[in-house]
């Protein structure tokens, strides 16, 4: 049994409790949040949460800096241990209270990556779609025009594999898998005119699907109907 007071308990009734965020979270953000969680664990487990002062936090920050670790880490990890501070504070822990406002008081900045400067465009787009029809791929070529004009994320088309749960029933199944997010004929009518879509990563919080027009894009169309087929949508 872990000693309470120390991050080691905290980590492990956040990853624990039933009724904590992280059980909310979709399987692939639990993964993620795990792998977050276990380096945390490694580092600071048997420290005691009474220790830890606006200092400490800076230095645990310098050594991450030191031991060559990019930014995009460093904001992931002092993300991550936020999050579960705040887990902490609803149980009416003191100390976890009490680093609540040091997390709220604290700025760290120089961490947020620069914007992108370059960026796709249609004649790119154009010219995968062209290479991937010739090399026998049509169905990667329109999932890629979708994926722009519609401004989708790539999982948002192609979906992605997550562990399955128990007590997970329908969708699609594989070897202890779950498949999810993706697009699916369902969410397509049949004039292929609209897609009523989910998005994946507000759907917790936004679990009305987007409607996006297809009637303005031809080519969408075009390049959906050679997959369509007649037993989904009927004679």
């Amino acid at each position: 049994m872990v000693e309470r007071g120390t991050w080691a308990w905290l980590c492990w009734r956040y990853k624990g409790d039933p009724h904590s965020p992280f059980q909310r979270v979709k399987g692939n953000t639990r993964l993620v949040y795990g792998r977050c969680l276990a380096r945390w664990e490694a580092a600071i487990a048997e420290a005691a949460m009474a220790q830890a002062d606006y200092a400490q936090l800076m230095d645990w920050r310098a050594a991450m800096e030191e031991n060559g670790r990019t930014r995009s880490y460093i904001k992931r990890h002092f993300t991550m241990l936020p999050m579960v501070v705040r887990y902490g504070a609803a149980l009416g822990d003191t100390e976890c209270k009490r680093l609540c406002d040091i997390f709220s008081a604290t700025q760290l900045r120089g961490l947020n990556t620069p914007r992108r400067k370059e960026y796709i465009t249609r004649d790119q787009v154009a010219a995968f779609v062209v290479a991937a029809d010739k090399a026998g791929h049509p169905a990667m070529g329109t999932g890629i025009m979708l994926q722009f004009e519609l401004a989708l994320r790539g999982v948002d088309l192609r979906g992605q594999w997550i562990k399955a749960k128990a007590g997970d029933v329908g969708g699609i199944m594989h070897q202890g898998l779950l498949w999810q997010d993706g697009l699916t004929w369902d969410m397509i009518d049949k004039d292929l005119m609209r897609t009523a879509k989910g998005n994946s990563k507000s759907a917790s919080s936004s679990p009305e699907p987007m409607l996006l027009g297809l009637a303005h894009l031809p080519e969408c169309g075009r390049g959906l109907r050679p997959f369509r087929l007649p037993s989904v949508w009927g004679p």
